[in-house]
């Protein structure tokens, strides 16, 4: 659920949510 936030802060590209 951490990386679903950090998806809106916009680091969700380097999380690789292209």
């Amino acid at each position: 659920m951490a990386f679903k936030i950090i998806c809106i802060v916009g680091l969700c590209l380097a999380l690789g949510g292209a």
